[in-house]
């Protein structure tokens, strides 16, 4: 049986759903993204557990846009925080921070985003395929 709670999803939301559905109301169109900029301000990273023990990272930009890495820098678009999301605690402290968000010439699943405190986020591609590991090196202040 699936478990909607994985997904956000409340009994409340369901049957409020399954309610409009038999009333023939037409259902609300989808929310447009809006395009990375060519700088984005970060000022929060959330993460949650996925079924399988992963845990993806979703960055927060200063107009409250979500985000989650992507080969080439973020990309997946999120329309609000979920109920089970955490705040980072390794990232948070390196922001805010000014990033270009979509990265030119680098090779998918590696690249760095300089963040506060002369702090880079790496991302890597991982040891199994369609996976990536990322980390925090910092670096002395000059």
């Amino acid at each position: 049986m699936l478990d909607f709670e994985e997904f956000d999803l409340t009994d409340e939301m369901l049957q409020k759903s399954l309610n409009e559905i038999i009333s023939g109301k037409p259902p609300e169109p989808l929310l447009r993204k809006r395009k990375l900029k060519k700088q984005e301000r970060l000022v929060r990273v959330w993460e949650y557990k996925l079924p399988d023990g992963t845990t993806p990272l979703i960055f927060e930009t200063q107009d409250s846009c979500l985000w989650q890495l992507c080969d080439i820098g973020l990309g997946s678009y999120f329309d609000r925080i979920g109920t089970q999301w955490k705040e980072n605690k390794i990232i948070q402290p390196y922001l805010p921070a000014n990033i270009n968000p979509r990265l030119k010439g680098c090779h998918p699943w590696e690249y760095e985003f300089k963040l506060n405190k002369n702090a880079v986020l790496w991302v890597k591609p991982g040891s199994q395929e369609r996976s990536f590991k990322w980390g925090i090196r910092t670096k002395p202040q000059n």
